[in-house]
């Protein structure tokens, strides 16, 4: 059983299953800043590429392996805590359809950086969950708005990009609870990018 099924997943098959953590309250008390830090990501902070930044990038290109490591793990538990993804399987997808609510349609902040597609063309990730309602306190995250859609209207959606070949992806804002499903490739997709070319495991 993996680590996250271990912590999360309460019983159920696989952790992403688990209703309880797509169940983030939407409304709650305020916390001094000092401990609410890490405690909710924020989607305009967040992304795979942003986990490797210019110290990790000199430190492998001078061969500080000692260095690239550190920071790597510094990484990865950082995005352990707030903000990872999870490759799942189309079945698996359709699965966690049924479970999310609301769900609506919104541009890939990828897609966008790496390719600079127009809003009309990038319409191809899923945002997920009570934080949806709040979605116009990030303008430049959610450009162009989102489109609320059905179970099997999203399901549709996540089929036909199965079929144009992107990749499904599950992903956390703010560990154990889950905000987005993402259909996106390589080398578009920052999450995909950073663990594959940088071995780093945000994915």
């Amino acid at each position: 059983m993996c680590l996250l099924c271990e912590r999360y997943g309460d019983g159920y098959e696989r952790w992403y299953f688990n209703p309880a953590n797509y169940a983030r309250r939407l409304y709650k008390i305020r916390k001094e800043e000092a401990e609410a830090l890490g405690a909710e990501a924020n989607p305009q902070l967040a992304g795979g590429m942003a986990a490797v930044g210019r110290e990790f990038l000199e430190a492998e290109e001078k061969g500080d392996i000692e260095t690239v490591e550190r920071l790597k793990q510094e990484a990865e538990a950082s995005a352990l805590a707030v903000h990872f993804g999870q490759v799942i399987t189309l079945d698996e997808a359709l699965k966690v359809i049924d479970i999310m609510y609301p769900i609506a349609l919104m541009t890939c902040v990828c897609r966008r950086s790496m390719q600079g597609l127009p809003d009309e063309e990038n319409f191809t990730c899923i945002g997920m969950g009570p934080g949806m309602y709040k979605w116009e306190r990030w303008p430049e995250t959610y450009r162009g708005g989102v489109q609320f859609l059905t179970s099997d209207e999203a399901k549709e959606v996540v089929t036909k990009m199965n079929k144009r070949g992107l990749v499904q992806g599950i992903y956390t804002f703010g560990t154990p609870y889950l905000g987005g499903l993402c259909n996106c490739d390589y080398p578009s997709c920052g999450f995909i990018r950073v663990r594959v070319d940088y071995g780093v495991k945000v994915l």
